[in-house]
């Protein structure tokens, strides 16, 4: 049982941080809030489960994911630092929309939706990053929806690696990026695509100077080369 205590591009822009390093240490939201540490692969909500928790990535990062009616698990969004969970349930007092789990050792503050209707009084900034994650939340999967719904699955392929490239984590400063922890079934549940499906074209990407793989690690030499590669 899970702990109860965000015109189409050609890909899914990182998700700007709903709150920021320096407002996480906020006095008023520290007060409020409760910290929960998890392992890696720990559900942290599941979809249909009704709390009025809402949850903050402070470090690590965190899958959002729906299940299909066969089991198939369907990938969302990864989320890092700074990025909101549980939002939509919390404040409309109703079920989560989708379930959580982490894919590294994670830490998370949690707030009730009491305590966030009053920090959004207290801390007005706190409460303007909260309409903004909510704005780019339905942006996105609008955006993410034409996507699935025109896009080839080799193009959602490489939105899907930009996604995950783009996250703090995997930065290397030098204008690549250092993918690791993600299984190619969670890829292929970000794209609508089966494991093999994606394990042949990650080999092609390969072979294209695109990327370097390993187990468990995707290494991007230029992110620039691989934007480009999705506008082809």
């Amino acid at each position: 049982m899970a702990p109860d205590p965000a015109a189409p591009a050609r890909h899914l822009e990182p998700a700007p941080p709903a709150q920021g390093p320096a407002l996480l240490q906020h006095a008023a939201i520290l007060s409020k809030a409760r910290t929960l540490r998890v392992p890696a692969h720990t559900r942290i909500f599941d979809a249909g489960q009704t709390s009025e928790h809402i949850y903050i990535v402070q470090r690590g990062r965190v899958r959002t994911f729906a299940t299909t009616a066969e089991g198939t698990e369907l990938t969302t969004g990864l989320w890092s630092t700074g990025h909101v969970l549980g939002l939509i349930g919390a404040a409309t007092a109703g079920p989560k929309v989708l379930s959580a789990e982490s894919i590294d050792d994670a830490t998370l503050l949690t707030l009730t939706s009491s305590n966030l209707k009053a920090l959004v009084g207290e801390v007005p900034e706190f409460g303007w990053s909260v309409v903004r994650a909510l704005a780019w939340m339905a942006s996105t999967g609008v955006h993410r929806a034409i996507r699935l719904s025109t896009a080839p699955v080799s193009h959602r392929l490489i939105d899907a690696l930009l996604m995950l490239a783009e996250l703090p984590e995997a930065g290397d400063g030098r204008g690549g990026a250092l993918i690791e922890g993600i299984s190619q079934e969670t890829i292929a549940g970000m794209v609508g695509a089966t494991r093999p499906w994606v394990a042949q074209a990650l080999s092609e990407l390969s072979r294209r100077g695109l990327l370097a793989q390993g187990r468990m690690r995707i290494a991007v030499p230029d992110l620039s080369r691989l934007r480009a590669a999705a506008r082809l």
